[in-house]
């Protein structure tokens, strides 16, 4: 059983190359169970990723890579960097609550942010040692806590370690195109962004050859306690007969028992008001 639990997808601006349905797709071919989407400080390829998962029998993990200084113009500081993984619906909450503190003003500190919205079901990954001890110091259970280990690694700290592949693109042919985008992201001519190592999804024997088996083997376990799938979350709406009028149907999917006593609406300003109007709401 193979797990990446590191990888990223066309979503990380000026980074992935790969769609989430063609990460997907190779990771199956290749013989991978498991396989967790981290782009950097984002959830919008969850739903594609989740979907394609389905479809190829793959367990999809959703995740997202914190970076500090991640504006316009930049790529974030990778030293520092820290990933989340939703382990279930609640963990996938706090994901969405993190980006949202991260959004609502300019990111902060990656730790900082995180703690700041009280999460549950999350597990923690990171390859700085300083993260990972501020993370225990804040509280942080060490048995979701894990190092993001590469190949002869070694660290003192009382978490136990998960191979680190840290995919960025697809496939060796595509290194020029991520070149390219680091360009265009970094606003700077392709040859003067640096060759820098750049990891593709990597066959399961080259991942045995990068890493000891206690390492394979946390990163699958890790990957088995990972149970939410978005694919099987269905949007709920309310029963309302067929001839109900869209504006009559949006005032009631958006109301609030609050407001009952609410009047019809006579006038556009009207139909706003009733949009918090109850879920008895008459309005023609």
């Amino acid at each position: 059983m193979f797990a990446a639990l590191h990888v990223k997808s066309e979503y990380s601006l000026g980074q992935g190359t790969a769609t989430p349905t063609e990460l997907v797709r190779r990771a199956a071919e290749y013989g991978y169970s498991a396989l967790a989407l981290t782009d950097v400080e984002t959830l919008a390829g969850q739903v594609e990723f989740h979907h394609a998962a389905r479809g190829w029998g793959l367990r999809a993990i959703a995740g997202v890579e914190l970076r500090d200084e991640f504006v316009p113009g930049e790529l974030g500081r990778q030293q520092g960097r820290l990933v989340l993984l939703a382990r279930d619906a609640g963990g996938y909450a706090s994901l969405c609550r993190v980006l949202t503190r991260r959004r609502v003003a300019r990111a902060g500190d990656n730790v900082d942010d995180c703690l700041a919205v009280a999460p549950t079901g999350l597990f923690y990954l990171g390859d700085d040692p300083a993260v990972l001890s501020r993370l225990l110091a804040g509280g942080v259970d060490p048995a979701d806590i894990r190092r993001l280990a590469r190949a002869g690694d070694e660290s003192s700290l009382p978490v136990r370690a998960v191979a680190d592949p840290d995919v960025v693109v697809l496939e060796r042919a595509d290194l020029e195109l991520h070149r390219l985008l680091v360009a265009v992201r970094t606003q700077q001519r392709r040859l003067d962004v640096p060759r820098a190592p750049v990891q593709w999804l990597p066959e399961p024997r080259s991942l045995r050859q990068r890493f000891a088996e206690p390492l394979l083997r946390e990163s699958w376990h890790l990957a088995e306690a990972c149970t939410f799938d978005l694919a099987a979350v269905r949007p709920t709406r309310p029963c309302s007969p067929a001839s109900t009028s869209s504006a009559r149907r949006l005032a009631c999917t958006t109301s609030s028992p609050a407001r009952s006593s609410a009047p019809r609406p006579t006038s556009i300003a009207g139909w706003c008001a009733c949009a918090t109007s109850s879920p008895t709401c008459t309005c023609t």
